[in-house]
């Protein structure tokens, strides 16, 4: 499941735009931006190096090799960024249970 949730196995591009928000909401589709674009940053440059950058931007946003927001393409600090809150908000909700579950005893 979390493959579909993550454009693994469907490019998030072609997926209706209401599950496109749901996948830009959940960390899970920031991660596999990044891992997307670190892997395939060499062959991207040497498939599309002669074509405009149109085509290549298409790609990029079909595959989820980046994503949009508002028509802008979101660089790959903000889902690092994204990535980094999320985990310290997890964190500090993980603290708040574990302080709750051992004052309960």
């Amino acid at each position: 499941m979390i493959g579909f949730i993550n454009g693994v196995y469907v490019p998030i591009g072609l997926l209706p735009n209401a599950v496109q928000f749901v996948v830009k909401a959940l960390p899970f589709g920031h991660s596999a931006v990044g891992f997307r674009q670190v892997l395939m940053a060499g062959s991207q440059d040497a498939v599309f190096g002669g074509y405009t950058s149109d085509i290549s931007t298409i790609y990029r946003e079909t595959y989820g090799l980046s994503y949009w927001w508002s028509g802008n393409e979101l660089s790959i600090w903000v889902s690092i960024l994204y990535l980094a809150a999320i985990t310290v908000l997890t964190f500090f909700l993980l603290v708040i249970s574990y302080s709750k579950h051992n004052q309960s005893k």
